[in-house]
């Protein structure tokens, strides 16, 4: 019995010694495996940053172009109110004078004719 003691240890030894085996093999690649796993999810993670990096550097490139676009273009779009706002004013003045000459032209007419009438009478006295 103790012989047949001993080979069965020796057997349940070399079982467990397989087993071992086999649990650490499988560890390994499971290790392996994640980090393979996590290597790739890094490396979409990094790309995905790198693009969102890019995308807030052009952002930030158009926002600055913008304020300058608007800095430059401020200047000119005071001058074209400026101009806009003098062309109204000339406008508003011509239509001033303009109902001014009616104005005259219509007192003008009336005097025009109240001196035709006194021109007829005078050469009606006259004849």
């Amino acid at each position: 019995e103790p012989q047949a003691s001993l080979a069965e240890l020796q057997r349940r030894v070399a079982t467990a010694e397989q087993e071992r085996d086999n649990i650490r093999k499988k560890a390994n690649e499971f290790v392996q495996a994640k980090k393979a796993e996590w290597a790739a999810k890094t490396a979409e993670l990094e790309e995905r940053l790198a693009a969102s990096e890019a995308r807030v550097k052009e952002l930030e490139d158009v926002c600055r172009r913008g304020a300058q676009g608007e800095a430059a273009e401020r200047p000119a779009a005071a001058a074209a109110e400026a101009e806009v706002a003098a062309l109204r004013e000339r406008a508003r003045s011509a239509e001033d004078r303009r109902r001014s000459a009616e104005a005259e032209a219509a007192v003008a007419s009336a005097r025009a004719g109240e001196l035709e009438a006194q021109l007829e009478v005078a050469e009606a006295r006259l004849a």
